[in-house]
């Protein structure tokens, strides 16, 4: 058991950094656009669930079960 954990610990200190390539100009210009927006909601939703979620986001209402999936398929086509 111990010698996992060492093992493990021995190729964590082998890994090498992952250099990471910043977008360049203004951070203004990209921040928010990898977002599922109200613009976003309007295109994958219906217009019942939007309707219904609009409602939800503007005074707190609740949604019910079917329109939690409906949303939650949307997002999830919108980011695949």
């Amino acid at each position: 058991m111990s010698s996992t954990r060492f093992q493990a610990l021995a190729e964590i200190n082998n890994r090498q950094p992952i250099q990471v390539k910043f977008p360049e100009g203004r951070i203004s210009d990209f921040y928010g656009s990898k977002v599922f927006s109200m613009f976003k909601m309007r295109e994958y939703l219906t217009d019942d669930v939007y309707a219904i979620l609009l409602d939800c986001i503007e005074n707190g209402t609740r949604i019910d079960r079917q329109t939690a999936d409906h949303v939650s398929a949307a997002m999830k086509e919108w980011s695949i």
